[in-house]
């Protein structure tokens, strides 16, 4: 569960980033970017989920800490 609340807000990070320099008429806001992203977690599609995930992100995960599992 925490692992994908951290995952939420990695993308909520990410997708301001990544839509900030898009032209705003040829691109959705970033409610409606992250709701598409809810609606995809819920369905379990991973695929689509890190797919809007900047391609040089580097995944890290902290050894031996409370919320590992």
């Amino acid at each position: 569960m925490r692992t994908t609340l951290q995952l939420v807000l990695v993308c909520l990070l990410l997708s301001g980033c990544a839509t900030a320099h898009q032209p705003a008429a040829s691109s959705p806001s970033n409610a409606q970017h992250i709701r598409s992203l809810y609606d995809a977690f819920a369905r379990g599609d991973v695929p689509t989920v890190l797919g809007s995930l900047d391609p040089n992100i580097v995944w890290m995960e902290a050894e031996n800490i409370n919320y590992a599992d």
